[in-house]
């Protein structure tokens, strides 16, 4: 989690999961719920939120901050794009 004064961004707080595609999504939605919860109890209380599309972070945030917008990261967004474009799914 970061923070913006002035336009500088700086860390809040990190939660680092382990992500070897053993646990399910609730597992994970359920530890990022619990993280974001202690930081609302800490008086967190954001306008937005940027991720990188983590469904299990957008679900927490959502639930704890409802008011505050979801902002996907341009950068993730664009390499979604790119690797989408390039894949053999797409259809012509």
């Amino acid at each position: 989690m970061h923070a913006e004064v002035n336009g500088t961004g700086f860390p809040l707080a990190y939660l680092f999961l382990e992500h070897n595609g053993k646990c399910g999504d609730g597992i994970r939605t359920e530890m990022i719920m619990k993280f974001v919860l202690h930081l609302k109890e800490k008086g967190l209380d954001p306008n937005f939120i940027l991720t990188d599309k983590d469904w299990a972070q957008i679900k927490a945030c959502n639930s704890t901050w409802p008011k505050a917008k979801i902002q996907l990261c341009r950068w993730h967004v664009n390499r979604a794009i790119t690797t989408r474009l390039s894949s053999d799914q797409m259809v012509t």
